[in-house]
C-alpha cells in the first residue's frame, strides 16, 4: 500500500500540517533541519506527494493547458514544441488537447482547463465561431476572473482580450509571396484555399490576391479543399484533372498552407505533371518537411516554434499585459517554383 502523508509524519515525529508544507513546496517551509529529517522519511517511505495538495500549497498547478487544432499537422506541433521549450524554462508542464476544429470541442477543454486550475490556457489557430455564439469568449473570460492567463496565438477572438496574443503575419505573407512570383513573370494562377470560414485562409487569399491586383495581372482563380493533406490531394487531382499536363504549362498554384502543399504535390506528380517546369507550386508555413518535398517547396515562414515560445514566455516573464506581437514573415524560394 502507497505511504500516507501521515506515515512520513509518524516517521520523523512531526505533525502531518508540517510534513506537508515541506513536501508540497508551502511558502511557510520549517527549519532546514525539521525539513531534512522530513524528506529523508519520505525517500526511506517511498512516499509521492499528491498534485492536487501541492498545488493548493503553492497556489499554483505548474501546468499550461494548450490547445491545438490537428497535433498532426506540422503548424501546430512546431508551435507546440516552442511552447513546452518556454514552460520548461518556468518548471511548468503543457498539457496538449486537440479540437480537431469542432469548437464544441474547444469550449468544452476551455471548461476542462479551468477546472484543473491550469496557470495559463494557450489557444492556437483560428477558431471558426457560430454568428452570434459567444461560450468560447465567456468561458475564456470565466477563466481569466478565477486568475487564469491565455494566450492566443491566431487572429483575435471578437470580443475577447488575452494577456497575450501572437498575430500570425498570414496576409503580409501572402502579399509578399505574390509580389515575388509575379516579379518573375508567373501570370496565370490559382489559389488553393481552404474553408471560406476559416481566417488564416482567408487572409492569406486576400493577401495574395492584391499582390497580383497591384501587379496588374488578373485575378486568380479559387478552389477550396479541406485544410490537410488529404484535403491537398483531393485538391490537386481535380487541378490536373482539369488541366491536362499538355495544357497547365506556365501555370502557378499558391497553396494557403504546406500540409495542403505536400498533398498537392503528391497528386501533380501521380497525374504526370512537372514540378516546375509545367505548374509552379508555393505554399505557405515553412514546416520543416518543406525542404524534403520533391522538389522542395516554395513557401512564406512564419517562425512557429518562437511564436510558440513566446506566448508562453510572455505570461510569465514580467511582461505588462495585454500585449500583442507579431514575428515578420519570409518569403523562401526553393525549387517548386524554379528557385
Amino acid at each position: 500500500m502507497p505511504a500516507t502523508l501521515a506515515d512520513v509524519a509518524r516517521r520523523c515525529g512531526v505533525s502531518p500540517a508540517t510534513a506537508s508544507r515541506v513536501l508540497n513546496g508551502s511558502t511557510r517551509r520549517p527549519a532546514e533541519h525539521i525539513a531534512e529529517k522530513v524528506m529523508q522519511a519520505a525517500s526511506e517511505l517511498g512516499y509521492i506527494p499528491n498534485a492536487q495538495a501541492q498545488a493548493l500549497a503553492r497556489s499554483t498547478t505548474m501546468l499550461i493547458g494548450l490547445i491545438v487544432h490537428d497535433i498532426a499537422d506540422p503548424y501546430f506541433s512546431q508551435i507546440a514544441a516552442g511552447a513546452q521549450a518556454a514552460a520548461d524554462a518556468t518548471k511548468r508542464q503543457t498539457l496538449l488537447a486537440v479540437t480537431e476544429r469542432n469548437y464544441d470541442r474547444t469550449v468544452a477543454l476551455v471548461h476542462t482547463f479551468t477546472a484543473q486550475r491550469v496557470d495559463a490556457i494557450v489557444l492556437t489557430g483560428s477558431q471558426t465561431v457560430p454568428p452570434g455564439d459567444t461560450r468560447l469568449r465567456d468561458a475564456l473570460s470565466t477563466y481569466q476572473r478565477a486568475g487564469g492567463k491565455v494566450a492566443v496565438v491566431a487572429s483575435e477572438l471578437e470580443g475577447f482580450t488575452a494577456e497575450a496574443h501572437i498575430a500570425p503575419q498570414n496576409y503580409e505573407g501572402a502579399r509578399q509571396l505574390g509580389e515575388r512570383l509575379a516579379a518573375q513573370g508567373c501570370r496565370d494562377f490559382t489559389i488553393i484555399a481552404g474553408p471560406e470560414t476559416l481566417d488564416a485562409s482567408t487572409l492569406r487569399v486576400a493577401g495574395f490576391s492584391d499582390a497580383l491586383t497591384t501587379a496588374g495581372l488578373p485575378a486568380p482563380r479559387i478552389q477550396r479543399a479541406e485544410f490537410s493533406r488529404e484535403g491537398g490531394v483531393a485538391a490537386g487531382s481535380e487541378f490536373a484533372r482539369a488541366n491536362p499536363a499538355t495544357g497547365a504549362s506556365g501555370h502557378t498554384l499558391f497553396v494557403v498552407a504546406d500540409v495542403m502543399a505536400v498533398g498537392v504535390l503528391t497528386a501533380l506528380h501521380q497525374h504526370g505533371i512537372d514540378v516546375p517546369g509545367q505548374v509552379r507550386i508555393a505554399g505557405f508555413d515553412d514546416i520543416p518537411s518543406a525542404q524534403d518535398t520533391y522538389p522542395p517547396l516554395t513557401t512564406v515562414g512564419l517562425s512557429l516554434a518562437q511564436m510558440g515560445r513566446a506566448a508562453v514566455a510572455g505570461l510569465f516573464d514580467g511582461t505588462p499585459t495585454p500585449w500583442s506581437t507579431w514575428f515578420a514573415p519570409e518569403v523562401v524560394e526553393r525549387g517548386s517554383t524554379g528557385a
